[in-house]
């Protein structure tokens, strides 16, 4: 893996234009019979950490109700039996407003726990959203973040802890950066020590680049923080949390933006921030660019987040009339897949964090909005939790992905796969967002052995209720998906003691890192590195590798198969790149996958296999593309894989290339 140094950035920087010009949602197709689409456990992803919720605004007024109301909010949300079983949390540690201020909306005057300057701590504070913090953790919460949406009022320019009175500028004091460094640690600090509360990250700014949203007299905290005001809280921080012996259990968060896209301007921190920054958060209510976001935290080797997002389509049901309490609208549900399945698949999130899981059923009505996944009057203690169609479709996803499953790579946009080795369990979502039924095959013969099937709906007439109109024949899974539904699949499947895959090639990767360490356990292995020259194997002793016509170039590998590319720099048609392995002659399954990032239309290739031409004139896709090839007969005990630019095509910025191969011994 490429660590990310001041060195490189031009590297990188040439990597975005050049790879990543083109920013729309990666999709891998797989090209089979039938538009079945394999699922290939192989294919491994990012280990998934969990899903939660902000706790802020409704923690602030809900850990104020009775036990018993307290006690059922909390279970819908972070019970694994009985409600979402989220198990991450952020909390909001509040800057606290002016006290003779009184323009914050109902819940958002979070209080701070340094109400003066000069004052002392008063740990007293905050005692409701603590309060959620406690049930959260006592529920399996074992997740948490601390983040700031603004220094406390004192600490500001404008006295005012929603935003400066000229949006757009800065709010914190010149000389109060080490000053609020501080109280963030110290928070952080007192939870550890004195409530045995450990914090895992610290955020210390939040969606600092949105402007007109953060100023005075607003409604809520925030802040703008320009880019030399971000490095310099960040080192502050990070300081701080070193003199008091907290940064080797709590890390820094960053940068919080609340456009996706704005997020690849962390490229521009000095190396000194970017080394201090642990985990980059980033929040998807706007942008497009999640491939380049995903690119970015693999080049700077840090984790990634989804932290923030949520929104209200507000679109009209039958009959024009708005539903202001989700209850019904599926359209919103719709909404909430296709930004829980981008964004955990592109971008690459290790955690996917909703907003405010709660909201003011009053406000809503107001507002015409459903913003939250349960609504409820914030103005009453109650118990009159109205749960949404948004929290079954959360439903579908949390309660079976959960934490350790790794996300895989599948077939088809719309399914989010994921597999937990601990339990043997395969998970498949997948959302319908049209208007009429459409039916998906699955392709499991890649796993061992397949065992029981559940699958789980959400549609306009059902939430999370548990299906059967599913068949499975010969290890293809079909099943129907109704208009505007998602559905949820649980299989049992093992692939553990799968000893068929004879060749797994990260093609370009002349690293040998630890890529293969998720097929470790197959003992059949015939390559002991991602990828050589055509010769022997100096471990297992096979012959296989490649050979080209007129020289060969790799794109860097970055822990991804996809993101490691070998070309043939041959200029004349029909030339290529040539791949041989060793095998007992018998039948293949092939698996062939490709990435174009420069998007050339006319790098057309011809595809032959065993002199046999399968593919003629294939356009690699400019994110993820496999061509699945089965039942490939081999005679001479070399199996030969070719890999050509169209005879017609003399382009030089046409070179054949490919990603990675797979190579698996059929069984019958």
């Amino acid at each position: 893996m490429l660590l990310f140094n001041r060195k490189n950035k031009i590297f990188f920087t040439f990597m975005l234009i050049t790879f990543l010009l083109f920013a729309n949602a990666s999709k891998v197709t797989y090209a089979n019979e039938d538009n079945v689409i394999v699922i290939d456990p192989f294919g491994e992803r990012q280990t998934f950490e969990g899903w939660g919720t902000t706790l802020c605004w409704w923690a602030n007024i809900i850990g104020g109700w009775s036990e018993e109301n307290v006690d059922k909010v909390m279970d819908l949300l972070y019970s694994p039996t009985e409600g979402l079983g989220f198990t991450v949390a952020r909390y909001n540690i509040g800057g606290g407003d002016n006290p003779t201020h009184s323009h914050m909306r109902i819940g958002g005057d979070v209080p701070g726990y340094l109400p003066i300057e000069g004052g002392s701590y008063d740990w007293t504070k905050d005692a409701n959203q603590r309060k959620i913090l406690d049930e959260a953790i006592e529920r399996g919460a074992d997740i948490l973040e601390a983040f700031s949406n603004s220094p406390p009022y004192w600490m500001t320019y404008s006295g005012c802890s929603a935003g400066n009175t000229f949006p757009w500028d800065d709010n914190l004091k010149e000389d109060c950066f080490d000053d609020f460094a501080d109280y963030l640690t110290e928070v952080v600090k007192h939870f550890r020590d004195e409530w045995g509360i450990t914090f895992r990250t610290l955020s210390p700014i939040n969606e600092p680049s949105t402007g007109l949203g953060w100023k005075a007299f607003n409604n809520q905290e925030g802040c703008d923080w320009s880019k030399e005001s971000q490095e310099k809280i960040y080192r502050e921080l990070y300081n701080s949390l070193v003199q008091k012996g907290l940064i080797n259990q709590i890390k820094i968060s960053g940068n919080e933006e609340t456009n996706l896209d704005w997020t690849l301007n962390m490229e521009d921190y000095s190396q000194d921030v970017i080394d201090s920054i642990w985990q980059i958060n980033t929040h998807s209510y706007h942008g497009t660019k999640r491939p380049e976001v995903k690119s970015l935290a693999r080049f700077m080797n840090k984790k990634i987040w989804m932290s923030e997002t949520d929104s209200s389509p507000t679109l009209p049901l039958s009959g024009g009339a708005h539903d202001h309490h989700g209850e019904h609208a599926m359209e919103e549900a719709m909404w909430l897949a296709e930004k829980i399945y981008y964004d955990v698949y592109d971008i690459g999130a290790e955690a996917w964090v909703f907003w405010q899981a709660v909201e003011d059923e009053t406000g809503a009505v107001e507002c015409d909005h459903s913003f939250g996944l349960i609504h409820t009057p914030f103005n009453q203690d109650n118990d009159n939790y109205i749960l949404t169609k948004k929290y079954y479709t959360m439903a579908q996803y949390s309660k079976f992905i959960r934490p350790g499953y790794k996300i895989i790579y599948n077939g088809v946009s719309k399914t989010l796969a994921a597999y937990g080795e601990n339990d043997n369990k395969l998970v498949l979502v997948a959302y319908n967002d049209t208007n009429n039924l459409k039916t998906y095959r699955y392709d499991l013969s890649r796993f061992d052995t397949l065992g029981d099937i559940q699958a789980y709906r959400t549609s306009i007439n059902e939430d999370l209720q548990q299906i059967e109109n599913f068949a499975i024949t010969e290890d293809i899974l079909e099943i129907s998906l109704p208009a505007k539904s998602v559905t949820t699949m649980v299989v049992d499947a093992d692939y553990h003691n799968n000893d068929n895959i004879m060749y797994y090639v990260d093609c370009g990767n002349v690293e040998h890192s630890n890529s293969f360490s998720n097929i470790e356990s197959n003992n059949n292995l015939r390559n002991s590195v991602p990828d050589q020259a055509y010769g022997i194997d100096t471990i297992s002793n096979y012959s296989w590798g490649y050979e080209t016509d007129g020289g060969t170039t790799v794109v860097p590998h970055i822990d991804d198969m996809f993101f490691s590319i070998r070309t043939d720099e041959s200029l004349l048609g029909g030339r290529g790149i040539t791949y041989k392995f060793e095998v007992p002659n018998g039948f293949y399954n092939i698996d062939l996958g490709f990435r174009d990032p420069w998007s050339h239309s006319y790098r057309k290739m011809d595809i032959t296999i065993e002199g046999d031409l399968k593919t003629w004139r294939y356009v690699p896709p400019r994110w993820e593309g496999i061509k699945s090839y089965k039942g490939i007969e081999v005679n001479d005990g070399i199996l030969t894989i070719e890999i050509d630019r169209c005879k017609h095509i003399i382009d030089n910025n046409a070179d054949a290339m490919i990603s990675f191969i797979r190579v698996d011994r059929c069984t019958e």
